[in-house]
């Protein structure tokens, strides 16, 4: 092939690579419920309110610090949220490709089809694709991490003394997201041994050190000032450091939905290599995974495992590369190469799993989630700007993104992302990670909640009058009996409202004297969407 030719191979391969993330971008993209929680912060920022769930109520109860004030740079200018979360997921999501693409390149050359192997296996993984949008910094923090071990790679081989690069990926990643700090720790320790090995001088430790702790001792003094906590209310909300099966269910989960068995098992087969690069890798994965056992996995579509997504197609590539050097015949490389892509393409779109697992969502189930949560805000909203709810109304709910973004009402989480009393209830493992606290009765009274959504959703249109039966029998599961606390259903229209309500009957009937109780089905019934 001429060199023309190979230049044209080349474009023509990155071009496919970069089509079929955009066509899966597009596919899978959505905004969670959980994004409007750090929506919200953002907003409250921008409108200077400070960074806060409830104005007044200084809380961190986002995990994301860096993101959260890009979005509220973003709403200051006038740009949605919406806009530019995409637009920092995408953008990352390309410059993972890119990062994983130069990567493969500068030890196997361009021509060589298993240093594209790793970004087909990465454009046609649902997960990726899917948490490229979602509204989270999962892909951001993805490109930092992979950016911090592509250049404490560079950095090692080079034996650079100056090893500012890695340490300023890292940082960045650990603004992003606390828990990148694990892969920082490891990058630290990898230079530590470097140092002790006199591959490079003690200045090297001290150089790759300045940034984060610099960085984080900001960030430390301002969390201490705005919140008077070190750690994020929602470390404290969904973590005790007890170690129990749902963190081992989710990684098989991952592995089963994903069918990446295959791909585990020729990341194996690449640490036959075992230099440097498979090391870090190894390492860096098998201490995720331990971290995500030790705090119970997680229940939103698997996006904690997109961080180490890179990182396992590159192994992957590397067992292919054992196999080749075995038995040499192209054909066997590329039958093995797409056998592998159609496998994950498989696992992404076959039906089995579009269902969730082990409490585990998966994206079309987070869609539907989040318009729904949506509508509930939006008819609050609506109600209270129409004058026949108080704007002082006050209201709980366990799922609080978009109901609280839509909503603008004071919002109280019965699970304690957001608020720190609930976050240091007794945790109970029978619910998900991030739904094992709750509030207290005396908590829900003594706050005044007029509209309690204890059945993760308010609008009702088929038999309404059943919803209020599980909404009583919800009430009782979680409070017992005789706490005041009630159940009520509404009729609004052609939907009706149905939750529970900790205010007194007389303030109650107040509250609520525009609208009559539910006697009926609705006149006119449009079906909700489903919640599985």
């Amino acid at each position: 092939m001429s060199t023309s030719g190979e230049r044209r191979a080349l474009w023509l391969t990155g071009a496919l690579v970069l089509g079929i993330y955009a066509l899966g971008v597009w596919r899978w993209a959505l905004i969670c419920d959980d994004a409007y929680i750090t929506f919200r912060y953002a907003r409250n920022l921008a409108e200077g309110h400070g960074a806060v769930w409830n104005p007044g109520e200084w809380v961190e109860g986002y995990t994301n610090f860096s993101l959260m004030f890009l979005l509220a740079g973003g709403m200051a200018l006038g740009v949605p949220p919406e806009v530019v979360s995409t637009v920092i997921g995408v953008a990352s999501g390309v410059a993972v490709l890119a990062l994983l693409a130069r990567f493969g390149a500068a030890r196997r050359g361009w021509g060589d089809p298993l240093t594209w192997a790793p970004l087909l296996l990465l454009v046609t993984n649902r997960s990726f694709l899917g948490w490229t949008t979602g509204g989270l910094a999962t892909m951001l923090n993805t490109a930092l991490v992979f950016g911090a071990m592509v250049a404490w790679l560079a950095e090692h081989e080079a034996e650079d003394p100056r090893p500012w690069r890695s340490s300023l990926w890292g940082t960045a990643a650990m603004l992003t997201r606390p828990d990148a700090g694990l892969f920082a720790a490891l990058l630290g320790l990898g230079l530590a041994v470097d140092v002790a090995r006199r591959r490079r001088p003690p200045s090297a430790l001290l150089v790759w050190l300045a940034t984060p702790v610099v960085a984080l001792g900001v960030q430390l003094a301002w969390r201490w000032t705005t919140y008077g906590d070190w750690l994020p209310n929602t470390f404290r909300a969904k973590v005790d450091g007890s170690l129990d099966m749902a963190g081992l269910n989710y990684l098989g989960a991952f592995l089963w939905v994903h069918l990446l068995y295959g791909v585990v098992a020729l990341a194996a087969l690449g640490l036959t290599r075992w230099r440097a690069p498979h090391r870090l890798f190894a390492a860096a994965v098998l201490l995720h995974a331990a971290y995500l056992v030790q705090v119970g996995g997680d229940h939103i579509g698997y996006r904690f495992m997109v961080v180490v997504l890179p990182m396992l197609a590159w192994l992957a590539a590397e067992g292919l590369g054992r196999i080749r050097e075995r038995w040499p015949a192209r054909r066997l490389t590329a039958a093995l190469i797409i056998a592998l892509v159609g496998l994950g393409v498989w696992g992404s779109w076959r039906e089995a799993a579009q269902r969730p697992i082990f409490y585990i969502s998966t994206l079309p189930w987070l869609e539907r989630y989040a318009a729904r949560r949506l509508a509930d805000g939006q008819l609050l909203r609506e109600l209270v700007d129409a004058g026949r709810l108080p704007p002082d109304l006050r209201v709980a709910a366990g799922g609080i993104g978009a109901l609280g973004w839509a909503s603008r009402l004071y919002l109280f989480d019965l699970r304690g992302l957001t608020d720190r009393e609930v976050a240091l209830q007794v945790r109970d493992r029978s619910n998900w990670i991030g739904h094992q606290r709750l509030a207290t009765a005396e908590q829900v009274l003594e706050r005044e909640i007029a509209i309690i959504d204890v059945l993760n959703g308010l609008i009702h249109t088929e038999a309404p009058l059943m919803e209020r039966g599980q909404a009583r029998y919800k009430v009782e599961q979680w409070w017992g009996r005789g706490t005041g606390i009630q159940a009520m259903c509404l009729q609004v229209d052609e939907r009706a409202l149905v939750f529970a309500t900790a205010l007194p009957q007389a303030r109650a009937d107040e509250v609520f004297a525009d609208f009559a109780r539910c006697t009926r089905k609705p006149s006119s019934v449009t079906p909700s969407p489903s919640d599985g």
